[in-house]
């Protein structure tokens, strides 16, 4: 599937959109899908876009690109993928957040997983690139966020954030500014990267 321009007027409200929400089931497959340009007009702390909203299930989540925040000026939460509940595994998703927020104070991440039972799943060569870099907003811009269960395996991804607030990840209820520090505390990622992956025209109308 390819989603894209869907938006939400609505200027005041602790309103949100979201591009795929799945909620239950095992053994779905959710792949190959193209999330882009999900807008959003509200200047609400608590508003909040998400690419992908994960809430629960036992699945595959695969192979999906996400390009979300280039036409975001205020400071919303964001989420490119956001794992919230069940035992889904991540391979090979591509998730490009960009932007130049001027106002507001609003985290975003690439991955975002606040799931607590995530024992034994994986989350596997991943792109997570934030690119959003502040310009009056005071928000941090996480490529990775993990909470809850430690038994997941989480190796071979790629991860970038070149951005002002830009931070590699939030693991332990702390800050991790480099990948080895994000290594230290996760005891994750041993053969992954902080680098460039050199998408090709990312921020474009088209990405």
């Amino acid at each position: 599937n390819t989603i894209y321009s869907l938006s939400n007027t609505n200027t005041t409200g602790a309103v949100g959109i979201t591009g795929i929400f799945y909620n239950g089931g095992t053994s779905t497959t959710i792949a190959r899908n193209l999330v882009y340009d999900l807008s959003l007009s509200s200047s609400s702390t608590s508003a909040y876009v998400y690419g992908l909203d994960i809430a629960g299930g036992a699945n595959n989540v695969q192979n999906n690109m996400i390009r979300l925040g280039t036409g975001l000026n205020l400071g919303v939460l964001i989420n490119g993928i956001n794992d919230v509940i069940g035992t889904s595994n991540y391979y090979h998703n591509s998730v490009y957040l960009g932007g130049a927020p001027t106002a507001n104070v609003a985290n975003t991440f690439a991955f975002n997983s606040s799931n607590a039972s995530s024992s034994g799943v994986n989350y596997n060569n991943n792109i997570f690139v934030n690119a959003r870099s502040n310009s009056g907003s005071t928000g941090k811009h996480y490529a990775v966020s993990l909470g809850g269960a430690t038994g997941y395996n989480m190796n071979y991804n790629i991860y970038q954030t070149p951005g002002t607030g830009g931070v590699l990840g939030y693991f332990g209820a702390a800050d991790q500014a480099t990948l080895s520090a994000w290594n230290t505390a996760s005891g994750k990622d041993a053969n992954s990267y902080n680098s460039d992956p050199q998408f090709i025209a990312p921020a474009s109308a088209t990405p």
